[in-house]
């Protein structure tokens, strides 16, 4: 496998293939920060010897080349799993496995391709050398077939639900309480957290009903944030994953302003844990979500749009319970790590 050491996603997917008695190894551009890969017993291999990014260093990812063909030859890979079609998936290309199956995870075919016709042509080029090309949404597939004619391997990223257990308690919309609304987002531009920021603001210059947003995430607009932000945001930092389902159990709402996303995992780990989710009408989150019955969408990604659409929400909570209800069922049944395991089996 190829791909980032220290993304969530990486880990996941390796835990999957091992489930399924594959044996793995990963080639990282750079070495893991913890020592997830000795615990679980998988052979982790690195470029460079430390995870500071740097302009030269990444002139020298050609280099990576070579380390990486060496670790193949040794390993005597059946697969080669490229994640990241621009960046992996091409060194995936250049390695020339016996059979190279390419992941993509959104700005490779959203961002990438738009910057230059070079740009486009490198990932055309990357397609036709790869055997099977896998992504997690249908419109990340539609956005994909501008480049290819081959066919998608669809497998949404799924979530395992006792890891998400449903809320036990009851969604309280109460003018005697704060009502909580959250987010789980790197603070980077694309989640504009700044509209759930002033959509908040917005919210509590009505004296009928008080709310908070807790924000865990950190980024670098955190520090641009933090200024915009008034004395009803709270700032909980970069939490680990194991205690994202402690944090939504605390949500009443969950927020996803992101401008764009290709899937929305935090989106169906907030709706598997019985939190309704409030999402901007795009991408990966209007693919999940139908309107007002698995959850709620707006539209455009403006602050007024977004306090709109709570304050209708707060005003008719008595349907918040079925919503509750339905997302679950969905997460069930589309996007649980059990159907993600019987696509893998399937495709691999």
């Amino acid at each position: 496998m190829l791909a980032d050491a220290n993304s969530n996603h990486t880990r996941k997917w390796i835990l999957l293939l091992k489930k399924q008695q594959h044996h793995v190894a990963l080639f990282s551009f750079y070495p893991s920060k913890d020592a997830w890969f000795e615990k679980n017993e998988i052979e982790c291999h690195s470029f460079y010897d430390h995870n500071k990014v740097s302009l030269i260093k990444k002139i020298r990812y050609p280099l990576a080349f070579f380390k990486a063909k060496k670790v193949l030859r040794g390993f005597q890979a059946d697969l080669v799993n490229a994640h990241y079609a621009t960046s992996y998936g091409l060194l995936g290309v250049l390695l020339k496995p016996n059979k190279l199956i390419t992941n993509f995870w959104g700005s490779d075919v959203f961002v990438f391709p738009k910057k230059s016709f070079l740009h486009a042509k490198l990932l055309r080029f990357i397609l036709s050398k790869s055997d099977l090309i896998c992504s997690s949404s249908l419109v990340m597939s539609k956005e994909i077939n501008l480049y290819t004619s081959k066919e998608i391997a669809y497998i949404p990223f799924g979530i395992d639900l006792n890891e998400y257990p449903r809320k036990s308690s009851a969604i309280n919309i109460s003018k005697e309480k704060s009502i909580i609304l959250g987010t789980v987002k790197t603070l980077e531009p694309v989640y504009r957290i700044d509209v759930a920021i002033e959509a908040v603001r917005l919210l509590n210059q009505n004296d009928e009903y008080k709310f908070e947003l807790h924000i865990a995430g950190s980024g670098s607009l955190e520090s641009e944030l933090k200024v915009l932000a008034t004395d009803a945001v709270k700032f909980h930092g970069k939490i680990q994953q194991s205690e994202v389902p402690v944090f939504l159990h605390t949500l009443d709402l969950f927020l996803n302003t992101s401008d764009f996303e290709s899937f929305g995992v935090s989106t169906i780990e907030a709706m598997a844990c019985g939190i309704p989710v409030v999402a901007h009408n795009s991408g990966g989150s209007a693919e999940i979500i139908t309107n007002r019955k698995t959850g709620f969408l707006y539209s455009p990604n403006a602050s007024e749009e977004l306090a709109k659409q709570i304050n209708d929400i707060v005003e008719n909570g008595v349907i918040l319970p079925e919503i509750a209800d339905n997302a679950h069922q969905l997460v069930s049944e589309k996007y649980s790590i059990n159907h993600t395991f019987m696509l893998l089996e399937k495709y691999f």
